[in-house]
């Protein structure tokens, strides 16, 4: 009997482990997408004026397994969030949610770390491959952004925005609700900064407030802290 229960246990895990291996549990299955003209901008300038730039979508997240994308542009708050449509390996029909009959208002084709999105007035857009992350209803381009700065400022000859501040887990986006500006901040840590550019100069600016215990309300009070040349 207790042989029994052994070779039942024994063969239990091995199924288990073969199912894992042919279903793997891991739950990044959405891949992230930057656009090419945004990634070529921000070599010379910083997150909020890129997305003004590009105007249309600069960054997609694509979930290929729960058949969903999710799409943000500058001048939304939030992310548009839409099905995709299965046509073929590469290729999928983006449809509008909740609608009768299923609108199509895009096309996407991949092809290896490229990515195309042709909406339904022809125009065409480009993204690059940028890894996978956990699907959620919100689309984080601030640490894609932290390394596409990184790398502005080492072909400058300076150090990364880690060495500058002296900060690790670094994050950077376009804050709109405080006018637009260039947030940059270090994962849970209480310090942040503000990126601005300035005639030929980059300024990292310390954010202070005027109270010891702020509210999210509060006016920010940006501190000089650094400047490099940029242009």
């Amino acid at each position: 009997m207790i042989k029994t229960k052994y070779i039942i246990i024994v063969l239990y895990s091995i199924l288990t482990s073969f199912n894992s291996f042919i279903y793997p549990q891991n739950t990044q299955d959405c891949s992230n997408w930057i656009n090419t003209d945004y990634i070529n901008c921000l070599k010379n300038k910083l997150p909020c004026e890129c997305e003004k730039e590009v105007v249309s979508y600069f960054i997609i997240k694509l979930d290929t397994i729960k058949l969903s994308i999710l799409l943000l542009k500058y001048v939304d708050l939030e992310e548009e969030q839409y099905n995709i449509r299965k046509v073929s390996d590469s290729s999928y029909n983006v449809i509008t949610i909740n609608e009768v009959n299923n609108k199509c208002i895009g096309k996407i084709f991949i092809n290896d770390q490229r990515l195309y999105y042709i909406d339904d007035s022809n125009e065409k857009l480009v993204f690059d491959y940028f890894g996978v992350s956990n699907f959620g209803n919100t689309v984080d381009d601030s640490k894609f952004n932290i390394e596409l700065l990184n790398k502005a400022f080492l072909n400058r000859g300076y150090l990364n925005l880690e060495k500058i501040v002296q900060y690790d887990s670094l994050a950077c986006y376009c804050n709109k609700w405080k006018g637009k500006i260039n947030f940059l901040y270090s994962l849970g840590e209480p310090q942040s900064w503000i990126l601005e550019i300035k005639n030929d100069s980059l300024f990292i600016n310390t954010v202070t407030y005027p109270n010891e215990d702020p509210d999210p309300d509060d006016t920010i009070i940006p501190k000089k802290f650094k400047a490099y040349k940029w242009r």
